[in-house]
């Protein structure tokens, strides 16, 4: 898993505004993507470098990115529930990004496995 923030690379600093999770299981069967929280898909459309991607956007003013993802059971205005499955990963990382209006925010106190 790569972690949000300022991240020392070789002799480079890196800023990372999301995390990349390995999506498989013990036995490598791919995990299904799911909702972080209620929202409507805003964006599902292939991005450069992150192939298929989807956005959803939640009350408040903050948005959900999963990218590098395929098999989306989602469609654009459709309203998405928590924890509902909108996808699978397409290999063994799944991009996930959070945002209050444009700016990234750190999504560890929204996720209980990355405390």
């Amino acid at each position: 898993k790569e972690y949000y923030g300022l991240v020392k690379l070789n002799q480079y600093m890196n800023y990372n505004k999301g995390y990349t999770f390995a999506t498989t299981d013990e036995s490598g069967v791919f995990l299904p993507v799911q909702a972080i929280g209620p929202g409507t898909v805003i964006f599902r459309d292939v991005l450069n470098h992150w192939g298929e991607s989807i956005i959803l956007q939640h009350d408040g003013g903050y948005f959900s990115v999963y990218a590098n993802v395929k098999n989306c059971i989602v469609q654009l205005e459709q309203k998405v529930q928590m924890s509902e499955k909108i996808c699978e990963s397409t290999s063994s990382d799944l991009y996930f990004e959070l945002r209050h209006f444009k700016i990234t925010i750190n999504p560890k106190n929204w996720i209980k496995d990355l405390q």
